[in-house]
């Protein structure tokens, strides 16, 4: 995920996961559209350099990890919902 100063989604996260499509077992690389439509709510956690939270975004383009093709999938963007507890801290986009 990546985010700006204002802890605002911005249109160069990629989100990694599995997914079964067209009866296959694949890894998928979805991107939001642009404008990037989502929330991101973050916590540092006090004595340690990670981070706790949720956050939910709109993901409209998907490809096939292993080929780098387009899925044409999905038929119109969906939201997706995730949680985080205790990520590390990385780079910042500003």
């Amino acid at each position: 995920m990546v985010f700006d100063s204002d802890e605002r989604i911005t249109e160069e996260t990629e989100i990694v996961f599995e997914l079964i499509f067209e009866d296959r077992n694949r890894k998928v690389l979805c991107r939001p559209s642009d404008p990037t439509i989502g929330t991101l709510k973050i916590k540092k956690l006090e004595g340690e350099d990670a981070l706790s939270g949720y956050f939910d975004i709109e993901l409209s383009h998907c490809e096939d990890v292993e080929t780098g093709k387009p899925l044409g999938w999905p038929p119109k963007p969906f939201v997706l919902h995730g949680s985080f507890d205790r990520l590390p801290v990385g780079n910042r986009s500003d």
